[in-house]
Parts: C-alpha cells; sequence; structure tokens
C-alpha cells in the first residue's frame, strides 16, 4: 500500500505557506521592490542600500540587483538608493499603499572623482 505520508506534508506546507503569505497583506502596511543597477553598463549592483525616509524599514540589493521592502506603512516617503562608489539617488513621492506592491527600478551613476 502506498503511503500518503508525502502528499499530506506537501498539502500542509502550502496550506502554511498561504496563511503566511495573506497574514503578511493583514497588517495593513505595504511593499516596495524593484532592481538596482549601473547606468552606463546595466549590470545589476549588488549592496545598494534602498532606505525608505521617515521609516525604521529598508533592504539591501543581491546578486541580481533585486531588493524588497516589506511592511511599509501606507503614506508618501522620499526613497533613497545608495552605493560605495556610485552617486546617491531618489525617488520622491512614492505612496505606498496597504496590500500594494510598488515597483521601482533605478539606474545608479559612478561617482566622478573631484
Amino acid at each position: 500500500m502506498r503511503s500518503f505520508a508525502p502528499l499530506i506534508t506537501l498539502v500542509a506546507l502550502t496550506l502554511i505557506g498561504a496563511v503566511c503569505h495573506h497574514q503578511e497583506w493583514k497588517d495593513g502596511t505595504g511593499r516596495l521592490e524593484g532592481y538596482v543597477k549601473d547606468s552606463t553598463t546595466g549590470q545589476p549592483l549588488t549592496g545598494v542600500s534602498v532606505m525608505i525616509v521617515s521609516s525604521t524599514v529598508g533592504a539591501i540589493s543581491d546578486s541580481l540587483g533585486f531588493y524588497r521592502v516589506k511592511n511599509i506603512p501606507p503614506g508618501i516617503y522620499r526613497v533613497y538608493f545608495s552605493c560605495v562608489g556610485y552617486r546617491r539617488m531618489q525617488a520622491t513621492d512614492v505612496e505606498i499603499r496597504s496590500g500594494v506592491t510598488i515597483r521601482i527600478d533605478i539606474n545608479l551613476a559612478i561617482l566622478e572623482s573631484p
């Protein structure tokens, strides 16, 4: 007789994942995500700091240049993108809404020597 344990485990994990995902959005917050690239080469930038001004949340871009900031209270924000060797950029009037993911892709320019 075949064991149904693997199937039951898969169903349980799927349900747990769905419940956790649903609860993440129940708290009334929004998300900000996107990619950061070098403006000259188009290559993804790793380690870019993404800071939401007037909040306690932020993120760092990964090896693909992707970042995601979760749990941002609804409101209008200024977002700074900074990385060593690059000019700091900002996005202004970024409106975060409950249950919504906002996407901002940005290109950073190399910081020129004085």
